[in-house]
This record gives structure tokens, sequence and C-alpha cells, in this order.
């Protein structure tokens, strides 16, 4: 049968093979010979012959497409006894078997070929050949005869020209060679004229080579031997033949004046050899000597065929030794033809062993196995990527292709094959002339080496490291080639270097590297004046210019050493806050007299640009080189660095005025330092920084000494330090094993300064009540505030045999030189006894690498703890826990049952479990080894030993490099895959989803390196392709399948088979059964076949709707009982591959059911009257127990709901109790977001926030300026906003948002908008304090009221954030799990668990708790199951699922729910085996949603029967719906709006309008909930606030309950408040509760409740209408706390009232405890609030804030202007209507 031809990509074992290959197989037959003559290959089996023909001209196409034909067929093998089976002329083919030749014709003309007369030819062996002289054809035939008076003892070689086309053994030939003493064996003739021939003597003791040079003229013959190193050999296997080189490069075919090379192969018992001769070698001796040219010791393998040409005036030689094909290179030595030195190498690896090999031409070689003919290419040119690697590869075949930049052939070679090169000193070699350039200049470049062809056009390709490309066309002038240099838009800086390449077409030939100079982006001087060639520096405008450019003034540098510099600065260092006069030595400042100063002196701050302060210079240097600064101070707004650290410049500016900062001509680094962040200890402050840096220790703390904390007391030496301040904070470690031998650090302040100190430990004995002092050893000092020294053997100095408990002392300090008495601390240091009590595991590979942890009471301490196993075998990696209670290392390698040893110091204890090594695991196969894109795919390692590695992994290399060279297994950049299956034989792992087309891997057991470094490769296939399945033609693609008959599911699909059982396919979500995967050979590996038995209608029936099972409607996808969807799963590759529907065998079914219908209609009629009757007479006797059900029904539900909310509320406490959050997980709003959220809170969020980033206004920028000016103005600010106040128009949302943005305006200047603060709230107290005080500050009507919530805002930032912040998040945490505990209506927002009375879900709602497991969109899953409820919607379960997985994240990160669908894979456990089943997607409505009446119940999980331990994964809505046929949509889905909707409260009344009492009926009765009144849950309401207490509490103390720490900004404000009740009339100021309800107005009203309240203007959360109801709650609560009004509540109060009155009572007392310590409190200034709030930076941009204030101001101009003098101020009238004078 005719098989297809394929093209293959070859394996080679060193290098790839170019993809010019094919093969045909012959299946059924053995390939015994074949041929190659023009394009046709011929090729004979045992009974066929075989013509691949093709007429196509390339050798690429020759091999790319064949048509097959078969041209003969024996009745009698063939079969391979001589040399060659088949022989081939132009047009005809020779074949023999043993006793016949043949001839047949390729062109199906047999007259064209000679014919054999079938006459007593036993074994004969031919060869056809041309005479090189006189092109005439002969036949060369040698054959035995059998005699009748000598058999067996006569051969003949005969050779005749054929001029008939018949030939018998009686025909006189022309020349023929007999011999009676051998059997001809091998005939080799030669290829350019008949002048002699190789066979093989062969007799029963010996085989020899002999040559023959018959002269065919003459009919006679002469012989001779050839040998090989002086020894008869025991069989020639093949003879190659090669032309001696000529001068014409690519010529392979001698002249006939020319010499043959012949390569004759010989072997023995020991070796393969191959020798050379040539013609003139074999002419006149009579036996031919050579020595080998190679010899290959014989291991296993034997050299089967051998081929030689010439290609290049060099020699190629290749054998094949099995599979592998070598190749040998010779090149020409001495005119002696010698070879000298050959190179050799494999170059390819076929599938089967070669049996023959022929070159086609010099790029394509032909071979034959036993059932294969293949070709492959004979080197690998496209490997080499530059020329010097593709010419130093001596490789006949490649040289370079300059102009077409690779590795060719010299065929291949089609542009200029004059400059294919194979020297590399021929390569070309671009060269640039001068490589700084700037765009416009022409770039000369140079080709070295070679001369370009100067008819070709070349371009000029530059490329930046911004991406940035452009290509100039190039002009050559036969030197060089000349492109303009481009201009590059995107550089960012002055210099860049450039790629150019040199291209020639879209070839690049060459390329070279340039510098790339732009001097407008030079920002220095120094760098501008180093280009000197294109640029220069202009001092006095800071700009960088071309040299020609006529921008600077009369003052530019061109020479680096003259530009402005900063010599020196005295004082070198500053103090923050102090004012001085400093001096700038400054050299090459350019000189000006102009009538204005020219210079100032500026400070600024290079991470903020806004911070800059400007100082006048009191007079300079005669030649500008001295620059005197006065005052100089930095200000409290600079940010604080240690010394040396600062990013505060000291600069001289030229030409700054009050609208111009000026230029800055030059700057330098200026050293500012606090003595505050110098030191923290007294010691240090006076020793180290008293006299460089003027520190005194005042108050606690190290200040500069003109400080104000320095004017009642400074330290000012260290005795003083010492006598005063020494303090020990704490011991590092604080225990010690009792045999000592651990260092230790004690830390503390003002502990010592210099000489010897002597460390004690105290020892207080319980029983005798004595005390000891044992010294520490080796105690130094590191610094005033470190000591080490070394613990001592305790054991020995308390006189202790063995210690058996710990035992506690304390330290004491003593210093030698007496300059101060002894210290002793209460800080307790333990001598414990080391403890293991287990190690795990107790076992690992002999190559170790093994993770042990030792767990005990005290067994380390980091840093000094070291473990051996066995004999001092050290392991490594050795981790402590800082409690000392757990150690893990890696063992060493080792071998047998050793014994684990901790070494402590001088302490030491072997474990009582001995470590066991085992035999290191080793891998055998690994099966499969290829995957999907998809991945999910598991491969199965077999080996040995694997019981012995605690957790085996899968390393999958990420970034492509070889595994071989790492040093160890615990590698960063690969990803660990962790086995799903293992046994002491056998692991499994599951592949993931990978895009390459393939990667490395490797594994990680332990610490055996072999497995890690192994280096192996999986493939990814691509996606599987279904090409045929019998669900095709179907309807609607459904396959029929009659019921209780086998069915098959018959598919064929590419790559399907090489998976095997992990193929499965579904119907219903059943699998299939037999199923069975298979390749189908003719597709050449590419395609596999699927067959499977489909299930039984019952079985898919009892899968989805039985007991055991659960239902799966959605599954089906349709309303039809009997048709089933049918899956197709590989992996986590899925597809939907059509419909399986059931049908019923013939109609003769149909009338049995017309039968049986009837008789049930009658049988029906008959029941129903019966019934009637009997319901008549009992009809009373049910009313009445029906009434007496529903009193028992009601009862027995209002105990239910008792019990089970007592229940619930129990294992709420459990589960919420252990619940810790980590401060570092908590979700703060960046603090742009907070201002919005504060500032803001009624305006969208986005556009506030892209207009304070906007760089460009409507308002100009001078006017921006100007007003800013304005502004900063405390009259006219106040004016300004006094006068807009009065304005009728000017409404309560216009006042908020004006003071919003003048906080933002004045914001780096927090000091200013402080004053501006209370000079505001001066003029609204004095307004209002006399009509209604109590309400002062009560509602935001004002510009001050909003001024003042923002002001707090900002003060208290710092302290909400470290203070309140963490308990409020607590608080809201705990409030959203427990809600989550019990059921939420989705629609009402009612819950179990409320904190608030209408919101209490008074409906009995049944209800499970499933215990899931859950996946994020990303794969992520979550470390526990997730509790959710069976009554939640969908939606819920998204919310609950993404924070289970997601823990805190970012609100704002979140994607909506909506984006987000739900997919259910079902756990199938049948016979105790858990599985997936399939997966569907879940949705709040759709066509299974319960209808009562116009509304429709939203779906819950109770709905599509899910069950714990079920895997939920959330997936992006579009990635899901936009993957066809990836999984099974459960059912269409619907809009909202199509009809009305609930889920667990519903409005009875809405759907008992229009029933009948009978529906309505079933309706009540189906529904899963039952109405209760919201007073049986009243009680939960307290058992949630004891809930939440804990949190509330810790949240209320930060607020008002901190007396040692209270912010600057809120006694600041109190004190301002206090003093403003001077101004009450006489009788309210008699009334205390006034300045009590200010303070109430001011802080918790306008700040704290806000926040409490809306928690989300904070924390980045969202906050869900049930959190707003327990919020709503406590901030009454909170409010309630404040107010001195005594609340009388009783049984008619509301519940939200009486939950909290306890707490309320308790938080008075507190509150007014906290309002009592911050009037007590030492008093603050304003200057102090501004130290205190730590503001950060502004992180928007203030101009959009300051043109909206001007646009109020240019509103209302013309009051203004009014309010405002006339003259003799700085801002006048004039100057402000000019300002705001409307644009025309």
């Amino acid at each position: 049968m005719m098989k297809m031809l394929k093209l293959l990509f070859l394996i080679t074992i060193t290098t790839s093979v170019l993809a010019k290959t094919f093969d045909a197989t012959f299946q059924n037959d053995i390939i015994n010979d074949f041929s190659i003559v023009n394009d046709r290959v011929y090729i004979v089996t045992p009974k066929r012959t075989y013509l691949l023909n093709s007429t196509l001209s390339t050798v690429n196409e020759f091999a790319k497409n064949f048509t097959k034909s078969m041209l003969f067929y024996a009745n009698s093998d063939f079969f391979l006894e001589c040399g060659e089976n088949v022989t081939f002329t132009d047009d005809c083919c020779y074949l023999r078997n043993p006793r016949t030749l043949a001839a047949i014709a390729a062109t199906n003309n047999p007259n064209l070929c000679y014919q054999f007369q079938q006459t007593r030819f036993y074994y004969p062996c031919f060869s056809p050949m041309k005479s090189g002289v006189g092109s005439k054809f002969y036949m060369l035939i040698s054959f035995y005869r059998e005699s009748h008076h000598n058999s067996g003892a006569f051969s003949r070689i005969w050779f005749n020209n054929i001029s008939s086309n018949k030939l018998t053994y009686e025909d006189k030939p022309i020349g023929f060679f007999e011999s009676k003493s051998f059997r001809p064996h091998v005939i080799s003739p030669a290829f350019t004229k008949f002048d002699k021939f190789v066979v093989m003597k062969k007799s029963s003791t010996y085989k020899q080579a002999y040559y023959i040079n018959p002269d065919i003229e003459q009919s006679k013959s002469s012989t001779g031997a050839l040998n090989c190193d002086n020894s008869n050999e025991d069989a020639i296997l093949g003879f190659g033949l090669a032309g001696k080189p000529q001068s014409k490069v690519g010529d392979i075919v001698p002249t006939s004046s020319d010499d043959l090379t012949h390569f004759v192969l010989f072997k023995n018992q020991s070796y393969h050899r191959i020798c050379s001769y040539t013609e003139g070698e074999m002419a006149n001796e009579a036996n031919i000597f050579k020595n080998s040219l190679f010899t290959e010791q014989i291991d296993s393998s034997t050299i089967e065929s051998l081929n030689g040409r010439v290609v290049n005036n060099e020699i190629v030689v290749l054998y094949s030794i099995g599979k592998s094909v070598y190749k040998i290179v010779f090149t020409e030595g001495d005119s002696s033809f010698d070879y000298p030195d050959p190179t050799r190498k494999v170059l390819y690896t076929a599938e089967h062993n070669i049996n023959k090999m022929e070159f086609y031409d010099d790029d394509l070689v032909f071979a034959s196995s036993n059932s294969t003919i293949f070709s492959f290419v004979p080197h690998n040119c496209g490997d080499y990527n530059n020329c010097r690697s593709c010419t130093e590869l001596n490789d006949p075949h490649c040289g370079w292709c300059t102009l077409q930049n690779k590795c060719t052939t010299l065929s291949q070679c089609t542009i200029k094959p004059d400059l294919w090169t194979k020297t590399s000193s021929q390569c070309l070699e671009i060269n640039i002339v001068d490589k700084d350039v700037m765009s416009g200049i022409d770039l000369e470049v140079s080709a070295l080496n070679i001369n370009l062809p100067s008819d070709l056009k070349y371009t000029c390709k530059f490329n930046s490291s911004e991406k940035e490309v452009h290509i100039t066309n190039g002009t050559y002038s036969g030197v060089e080639i000349r492109c303009s240099v481009p201009d590059f838009e995107k550089i960012t800086s002055g210099h860049m270097e450039l790629n150019v390449n040199i291209y020639y077409e879209d070839v690049s030939i060459g390329e070279d590297k340039v510098n790339y100079h732009r001097c407008d982006l030079y920002s220095g001087c120094s760098e501008c004046s180093k280009v000197e060639k294109f640029c220069a520096w202009c001092p006095l405008e800071g700009k960088c210019s071309k040299k020609d450019d006529a921008i600077c003034h009369e003052y530019k540098v061109t020479d680096s050493t003259r530009c402005p510099v900063i010599t020196e600065i005295q004082p070198s260092k500053l103090s923050r806050d102090t004012i001085i006069n400093v001096v700038v030595n400054v050299s090459f400042l350019p000189q000006y007299q102009l009538s204005a100063p020219v210079y100032q002196c500026m400070i600024s701050s290079r991470t903020n640009s806004s911070l800059t302060r400007h100082f006048e210079i009191s007079e300079t240097g005669s030649n500008n080189d001295t620059i005197f600064c006065d005052g100089v101070r930095v200000q409290s707004d600079f940010p604080e660095y240690h010394t040396n650290q600062s990013d505060i410049d000291i600069s001289i500016v030229y030409g700054a005025r009050d609208d111009n900062p000026g230029v800055i001509v030059v700057t330098s680094q200026l050293a500012v330092y606090s003595c505050g962040l110098l030191a923290s200890d007294c010691v240090q402050c006076v020793a180290d920084y008293s006299i460089d840096y003027n520190c005194r220790f005042c108050t606690n703390s190290c200040a500069y000494s003109s400080d104000t904390l320095c004017e009642n007391e400074s330290i000012a030496d260290t005795t003083t330090c010492l006598a005063r301040n020494t303090e020990i904070v704490k011991i590092i470690p604080d225990w010690s094993p009792g045999e000592g031998g651990v260092p230790i650090t004690i830390v503390g302040n003002s502990l010592a300064i210099a000489g010897n100190i002597d460390i004690y430990f105290v020892y207080k004995d319980g029983v005798s009540n004595a005390t000891r002092e044992f010294p520490c050893h080796n105690s130094r000092i590191i610094d005033s505030t470190r000591l080490v020294c070394t613990t001592p053997n305790s054991l020995k100095e308390l006189k202790l045999q063995l210690l058996h408990v710990a035992i506690s002392t304390t330290v004491k300090i003593k210093y030698e030189d007496g300059s101060q008495p002894a210290h002793k601390s209460d800080k307790q240091f333990f001598f414990t006894p080391l403890d293991i009590a287990e190690v795990l595991p107790i076992r690992g590979p002999e190559s170790g690498g093994t993770q042990i942890r030792l767990n005990g009471s005290k067994i380390c301490v980091p840093e000094y703890t070291s473990v051996t196993v066995g004999d001092g075998n050290d392991c490594t990696n050795v981790i402590c826990n800082l409690e000392g209670q757990t150690l893990d290392c890696l063992t060493p390698s080792g071998s047998g049952n050793q014994s684990v040893t901790v070494h402590l110091g001088a302490a030491s204890l072997v474990s009582g479990e001995e470590f066991v090594y085992g035999a290191d695991p080793v891998v055998n196969s690994i099966s499969p080894n290829c995957t999907l894109l998809e991945g999910g795919l598991n491969i199965t390692v077999s080996g040995n030993n694997f019981d012995i590695i605690e957790n085996p992994q899968l390393i999958i290399n990420s970034d492509g490099n070889s595994l071989e060279k790492r040093s160890t297994c615990d590698l960063s950049d690969v990803t660990l895959i962790d086995t799903v299956d293992r046994d002491n034989n056998k692991l499994v792992f599951t592949l993931p989803g990978n895009k390459s087309e393939s990667y490395s891997y490797s594994f990680k057991m332990d610490g055996v390196m072999e497995l890690c470094q192994a280096k192996r490769t999986m493939t990814v296939l691509d996606t599987p392709r279904v090409i045929s399945n019998n669900f095709e033609g179907g309807k609607n693609n459904t396959l029929s399948c009659e019921i209780d008959s086998q069915c098959h599911i018959n598919m064929t699909m590419t790559q399907i088979h090489r998976f095997g059982d992990q193929v499965t396919v579904t119907v219903g979500g059943l699998k299939c059964i037999n199923s069975t995967v298979k390749m189908i050979e003719e597709s050449d590996g590419q395609i596999g076949r699927f067959v499977c038995v489909v299930p039984m209608l019952k079985d898919v029936k009892d899968s989805l709707f039985g007991p055991e099972g659960r239902t799966k409607r959605a599954l089906l996808g349709s309303q039809e009982t009997d048709r089933f969807p049918v899956k197709l799963k590989i992996g986590l590759y899925e597809q939907k591959l059509g419909w399986l529907a059931y049908v019923e065998k013939g109609f003769q079914m149909l009338y049995i059911y017309v039968g049986a219908g009837v008789v049930a209609i009658f049988m029906i009629i008959f029941i129903v009257l019966v019934v009637k009757n009997r319901h008549d007479k009992h009809h009373i006797i049910d009313l009445e127990k029906k009434h007496q059900k529903q009193m028992d029904d009601v009862e027995a539900t209002y105990c239910k709901a008792a019990r089970q909310e007592f229940t619930e509320l129990t294992l709420m406490t459990e589960h919420t109790a252990n619940i810790k959050i980590d401060p570092r997980e908590i979700p703060y709003r960046i603090y742009s977001d907070y201002l919005v959220h504060i500032m803001f809170p009624n305006v969208d969020k986005k556009k506030i926030l892209n207009n304070l980033q906007l760089e460009q206004c409507e308002v100009s920028d001078y006017n921006i300026q100007e007003f800013r000016k304005f502004l900063n103005n405390q009259q006219f600010l106040i004016t300004f906003i006094n006068i807009i106040e009065r304005q009728r128009e000017f409404q309560v949302a216009h006042r908020c948002e004006v003071a919003s943005y003048l906080t933002i305006a004045l914001y780096s200047d927090f000091s200013y908008l402080s004053k501006i603060l209370f000079t505001l709230l001066d003029t609204l107290i004095a307004n209002d304090v006399n009509k209604t005080p109590k309400l002062l500050l009560r509602a935001t009507k004002s510009v001050a009221e909003k001024l003042l919530t923002n002001w707090l805002s900002l003060a208290l930032y710092d302290y909400i954030c470290s203070m309140t912040g963490p308990s409020l998040y607590d608080l809201c945490y705990k409030i959203l799990l427990t809600v989550e505990l019990g059921p939420l209506d989705f629609v009402t927002h009612q819950a179990r668990f409320a904190l608030s009375q209408d919101k209490i879900l008074s409906e009995e709602v049944v209800f499970n708790k499933l215990e899931v497991q859950a996946e994020g969109p990303d794969g992520t899953r979550a470390k526990n199951p997730v509790t959710v409820l069976d009554c939640d919607t969908i939606t819920q379960v998204k919310g609950k699922l993404y924070r289970a997985i997601y823990r805190h994240q970012p609100y704002s990160q979140q994607p909506s729910l909506e984006t987000l669908s739900l997919l259910w894979t079902p756990q199938s456990r049948q016979a105790g085996q858990t599985q997936q089943i399939g997966s569907m997607e879940l949705c709040d409505y759709d066509e299974r949603m319960t209808e009562m009446g116009a509304e429709k119940k939203f779906n819950t999980l109770k709905s599509y029967k899910v069950q714990s331990d079920d895997l939920l994964t959330l997936t992006m809505f579009n990635d899901y719906h936009q993957a066809p046929m990836s999984t099974i949509r459960s059912v269409k889905r619907q809009t909202v709006s199509e009809v009305s909707r609930y889920h667990l409260v519903k409005n009875i009344n809405s759907d008992m309008d229009f029933r009948s009492p009978a529906v309505n009926k079933r309706q009540t009765s189906s529904s899963s909930t039952t109405k209760i009144a919201s007073e049986a849950y009243l009680p939960s309401l307290i058992r949630t606030k004891e809930h939440l207490s804990k949190v509330l509490d810790s949240m209320m103390h930060t607020v008002f309950m901190e007396s040692n720490n209270i912010p600057a900004a809120i006694k600041c404000l109190f004190d301002y408040l206090d003093s403003k009740t001077d101004l009450l009339s006489e009788r309210d100021r008699q009334d205390p509760e006034i300045a009590h309800v200010w303070k109430t107005n001011s802080l918790p009203l306008r700040f704290w409740i806000n926040i409490i309240k809306n928690p989300q203007f904070l924390f980045d959360i969202e906050k869900p209408p049930i959190m707003d109801s327990y919020l709503s709650v406590i901030g009454q609560c909170f409010m309630d706390s404040f107010s001195l009004a005594t609340m009388t509540l009783n049984k008619d109060s509301s519940a939200n009232k009486l939950v909290y009155n306890k707490e309320v009572n308790l938080y008075r007392k507190a509150v007014d405890k906290w309002y009592r310590d911050v009037k007590h409190a030492p008093r603050v200034n304003l200057r102090e609030v501004v130290n205190d709030s730590k503001l950060p930076a502004l992180p928007f941009r203030t101009k959009f804030a300051v043109s909206q204030l001007f646009n109020y101001a240019r509103k209302y101009q013309s009051e203004i202007a009014a309010a405002l003098p006339t003259q003799g101020q700085q801002f006048t009238r004039s100057d402000f209507e000019v300002l705001t004078k409307p644009p025309s």
C-alpha cells in the first residue's frame, strides 16, 4: 500500500539539521538497496522496485515533493549478497536475485534497457558504467558458475560493451577476468573513466581486497592486493570515491587527466580502518600497502556505510555506525596527496540503523535503513550567526555570505557570491571614524577588510535605548558610506549611545556604536563643557547650548575646568532652625555690575522643589570669590536628616526677583544636622557631638545648645549622663544554656564611656534567700548603648551537678575606675537546660539536603547555634526562631543511622532520635514527556526510593537557562511543583500551563544534585484539534443512541494519543467506559483516535438524580431528560463535543404507552369520586386538626428560633475570637485619596484627583503666581473670605469648597494655615457667642467650620494612622465576619446578626454552613476552606471567596463582583474516591429561579446543590465567556429588569392576590423561610454587642482614654476654646457645659464621628449597607458618651439606644477624665502643633486649587476690591483689580 510521504525535522546529537529533509517509509518491506540517478531515487525491496521521482529543479523542492510508484514485482526475493542489489542508468534499473539478472525501464520503454537471458548466472554482481574516453556504455558483471567438472570453483568478472539488448553467458565479452580460487563479492567501478575496479576475493579461509586493471580493448587485465596497515582484514564493508580537489570552486567532477582517490573501509576483529588509494598508486604495483587515515576501536557497533565527496577543495567522508553518521574532513597536504589531521564529529542521528548513504549533491545526502529511505543535510551552517564562528568552523560546506549576513553554503549565497568567504580575515568589519555625533552632521562609515560593491544601495539604521529608530539613506563612494544623523526626540539626557546598523536592502551587514549628543539636555556646566566640540555652558541662563547659538550673555564656558564651583562653606555644618551668617567661597563666578543686586543666596530641598528660601548677600569679595549670606536658617518645614545625609543645597542664584526665583549659577550640598537625630543617648550626645555640633542633652533628648529645650537645664559632660541616665533596656538574648559560652549584648542608655567594666549575674536562692554574684566573661564596651560579654558556666559557679529547670538572674554592671556606682537592672536573664523534644523528619537521602526541624523549649540562639549529624558533619542553613524553640537546618551527606547533636556555646545535647540515611532516589522513566498549553496534565515519574524524600518537587526552569551548572537545588528563578500522588516507586505531578514550545525541568529531592542538574525537556503541544467525530451531521450536533444498546463515541484529534488515560469524555457528567486511545499510523504520529462506550441512560440519570448523587440539572443545558451534553477533557483543556440523545427502539413502545394511558384515565376518574365522598365526611375534623397544628407550629418555630440563635452566637464567638490582624495588612488609603475624601466627600473623587494633578489650568500661570502672593497676605485673605461669605448666592457647598481649596493652596505652610483658621474662628465665635453659644461649631455653615474639619484631619492624620487606625479597622473587619456567619438578605440587607433592630432578619431561614475550596482569578487558592452558607446568593459567595483568598486587599484594586464569574466544580465521592466531574457557571438569576407570584427568588448555593469540599473558582467574566466551549454554561442568563426578585425577605401580599388558595398554599409551603416577629431576635443584639465589645473598647481607648499621648493639635484647640469662654456673658460663663459642648462639637462631632461612620475615608475598603447600620449604632453610642445630658430609658425606648446604655455610662466617665487630662496637660504653641503633625508631602499640585480661588475672586471682584485699601500697602485695590480683570 502506498504510504504518505512526510517532512521531518531530523534530530542530531550536536546540532540541528535544516528542514531540507524527507523520509519515505515502506512499512511492510525491507529496503535492500537504493540508488540515485538524476532526480530519481530507485529503491529495491525483496520483491518490489520503487521509483521516487521529482521533476523539480532545486534540492529544497526536491526534498518536499515526491511521487512514488512501483516499477517492478518479482516472484522470488531479491537479496543482499554482494555489494549492490540494484544498479541504475539514466533510464534503466538492473536487479538481481540468486540466479537471475533482470532489467526494467524507468520510462516504461523496455527497449532502452539491456535484457539478460536467465541462464546460469549464480550470485551475480554487476555495475553499468560509461567509459571516460569514448562515452561508451559498458556492463560489468561478476558471477559464479556451477561447472559439471569443477562445481563451485569457477567465477568470472566480465565486462562488455552493450551493443544489443540481449546478453548470454556464451556471448564474447570485450574483457574479462577469471579465477577458480575465489568468489567475487563486491565491484566498485571508477566514476570518470573505465580504467579499473575493485573486487573482494572470498574463499572459505580468507577475504582479501583486489583491484583489477583491465585492458578493455585487448580483453586483458592485471590484479593486485590492497592492504591497510600491512594486515589482511576480515571484511571490506564499503568503498567511497572522491575526485582530487580542483582549483575551480564547486567543481566536484575531476577532469580525465586527474587521478581519483578511493577510500576503502576495512574491518578486523578489533578495529575499523579507512585507507585511501589513488588510481596512480594502483596502476602498476601488484600489492599496495597504505597506512590507515583513521582507526577506531570496535565496541558494540560496526561501520555499515561509507561515502565521500569533494566539497570546496576539501574531501568530505561520511560513515555510519548504527544510527549515527560521522563526518571526516581531509585537507590536502603535500604533493603526495597525503591527508594529515582529519577532523571528525558526529553529524546526525537517525531513528534506525543506517545501511547505506549516497551524496545527492554538496548539500544533501540520502540514506536508507531497513524500511525507510530519508535524506539529511551534511552540515549545520545555519547554527552559526556571525562571520568569525562560521569561518572558524573549518567545515568545507560552510562560509559567510557577506551581503546576506549569515552562514551558508556557496550555493545558498545568491547575492554577490564572490563575497562568500571561508576565511575569518575576510569578514566584513564596519568602522565609524568619528564616534561623537549630533543631529544634522554626516556620519562616515568605512568598510574594513573587503571592498563593498559600489553598484548597490545602502542605508543606515540608528537605534536608541529608548526604542526610537530612524533610517537614513547612505551614499557609497567606494571608500566610505556617508549617512546623515537624524534628530532623536525621545532622548531624555544630553548623551545617549546609539547603535548604527548598515543595511543592504533588509539585511544588516555590519554595526557600530556612536555617542549622540544634544546640548540643551545637559543639566550642568561640567557635563556640557566636556562636549566642547558641540556645546557651551551659559552660567547666567543655567542652560547648555550649541557653541554657535547666541542665547548666552557675554559669558559662556567651553572648558570644564572653568565652571563656577563652590570651594568652601563656612561654617561647614548648620543646625536646623538656627540663624547664622554663612560665608561661601566661589571660583569662576561671572562678574556683572548691575544696578540691582546681581546675586542672592538660596537654600533648597532636592526632594521637594517647592521648599526654597532666599537670603540677601551683605557683601562680596573683590573678585566675586567670597559671598556673605546673611541670616541663613534651615526652617522646620525642610526634611530632617542625619549629618552628611542632607538633601539640602545652598546655591548662588542670579537675577532673583519677587516674580522670578532666579537662575542657579552654582550649588553645593549643605551639611544640615539635627542633634535629636544624631544621638538619642546622653553619653553619645555629649561625648560625640558637643564640640563639633554644639549639642547638649536637654529634657531627655539631644538638642542644639540654643534650643528652647535647653533653656532650663542642659547636660554637657558625660559624668552627669552616667549619673542620671544609665538604664538597661533589654538583653539579647535573654537566656543561655547552663554551660554558658554564649555571647550576649546588653542594650540601654548611658551605660558606659570607656575603660574597664565588669558585668555580673545576680542569683537569689529561693530557699535560703541568699544572693550570689558571678561574672560574665570578656566584658567590653561597644558604645554607650551596648555592652557585650560571654555567659559563664552557671553550673560551676552555682556548684550544681545538673540544671533541671531554668534559673533566673539579674544583671549588674560594675565600673572599675569608680567613676560611678554599680548599676543593677531588674531585667531578668535565664540559665536554661537545652531540650530537644523531637526531630522531624528522621530519615533522608545519602546525598543530604533534607530539611529537618528540631523542636524543644530552649534549643538555640540565632547565629550561635550549630548542628552536627554523625561524626562532626555540620548541618547547613541553620535557622533558629527568636524564642529558641525550633531550629531548622539541612542535613549533610552521610549513610546509616546517625545521631543529631545541637551545639550552643559550651553546651551540647544529643537528640534521643537518630537520623536514618537511605539510598538516593533514582528516576527511571517519565511519562508522558509532553503537555498542553492549558496544563493540568499529570506526568508519572517512575523510579526507586522516593519514600525517603519528604517533599519531592518538580523544578520548571523559567528563564530557559540550563540547570546543569547549579550548585544547589534551592533556586529562586524556577517554579516548584508539588506531587499530587506518590508512593515508593511512583510520583505524580500536575503540570501548569505554559506558552513556550518547550521548557526544561528537573527534580528537587532534597540534596540529590544528580536529579536537580539532570536536564530534561518537556515539549508543549498546541491545543488539540478535533478532525472528525461521529457527532457531525446530526441534528443540532447530536448523536443518537438507542436505549439499552451499546453505542460508541468515535473521534480523531491531533496529539490525543499522547495522553492515554488522561483523555476523558463525559456524558451528562458521567465518564464513558472502555475508552481506548491509539495513534493513527498513517498520520506520521500527529493524529490519534479515541473510542469509548457511552454509559447507559439509567447510569447517567442515577449519577445526576440518584440518592447518592446530587442534582446537577444545570449541566444538561436543556429541559429534555434524555439529552445530555458530551464533553472532552484533557488536563485543564475542556471542549464540548455535542449532545447525546437516548431514543427508544422503534415505535412499538408507543402503542403500549397509549393503552396504559387509557386505563390510567379511567382509574383516575374512579379514585376522584371515591375521595370526594370521603372528603365531605371528614372536612370538619380536618379543619379542627389544622388550627391545632398551626398553633403547635408557631410555638415550635419560636422555640427553634431561640435555640438556633443561642447556638449560632456561641459558634460566632468561637469563630472570631482568635482572629488577629497584622497592622502591616491594613489597607490604608493613599494620602491623596484620604485628603479628597475628607475635603470633597460629595464630589466625584476621580475628577477632583485629575484636576489637582493638572499642570495647566484655565487661569494663566502668571495670574496664579500673583494671586498666590495675595493669598499669602493674611489681611487680604481674611478680607477675601469675609466678603465672599456675605454674598447671598454663596451657599454652604461653596463655603466648603473654598475651605478645601484654601487648605490645599496653603498646605506647604501649615503654620500660616493655622493662623488663618484661628483668626476666622475668632470672628465666628465673636459673632455667635452671645446668640446660641451651645450651637457653636455644631454644623458646617461657614468657611471657618469646614476649615476646622480639614485642619483636624491633617493635624491628626499621623495619630489616627498609628493609634486609632488599627483598632478601627479591626472593628470593621470583625463586623464583616460577624455578619457573614448568618444569613444576610441580598435585597433588604437584613441580617441574622445585626446591631440595629430594623436590620434584624425576622424570617426563619433554614441554612447550612459549607466548607468549600476556593480559587481566585489568577489561580491563587485559599489556604483554608472558606465558610459559606447554602442560603447565600451567588454574588454574596463571590464576595466571601474573594475576601478569603485576597485577605485585606485594597478595595480599589479589587475587581467588581459583576465582572467575576463563579465556576462550580463538584467533587464525585463514589467508591471512596474524590475527583472533579465537571464545571459549571453559577448565576444569581436564570431559568432555574423559584417563581412566587410576580417575583422570582435569587439563586443560592442550595439551588445548585453545592456541598462542602466542592471547588468554587472565580474567573474574570470576559476571560470566561470569550473562551469558546471552555466549560459548560448552566443556563441562559436573564437581565435584572425582566422580573422583580427577592432573596430571603419577601412581600407575601405580592403574590397572593391573583392566585387560587391551592396555589398560594403550595408556594408558601415550598418556601425555605418562615416569618417570625423581629422581637424574638432582640436578645441577639446584646450577644452581637458583647461579641464586638473588646474591639470597640480598644478603639474608644485610643480616642479618649490615651491621656499620656495627647496630640498637640487637640491640646492647642481645646486651650483656644477655653480661652474664648471669656467672651461669654456673665450668665453663660457660669455654665460649665458650654466649653464642653464647644469641644465636643469641634473634635468628636466634626472629626471622630466622621471617621468612625465613614471608615472608607481612611481605609481602602467597601462599606456595605449592613456595616453602615452597625456603625450608625456605634456612632450614636460614641456621641452619647460625650453628652452631659442624662438619658432616661424604659421598655418603650429604642432598642438601638438600649443596647449600649451600660457602656455609654462607663464611656462618659472616661470622657470627663480625658477632658480634664487635656486641660491640665502642658500648654503647646502653634509651632509644636506643626512639628507634631508630621504632614507628608502634598501629593498633588496646588495650581488648580489656587485657580479655583482666583475664579471666586474674579466673580466677586467689585465687592472684594471695595474692601481693600486704595494705597499705602503692598496689596492695594488697584493691584487686585488689575489682576482679576476678566479677559477681553
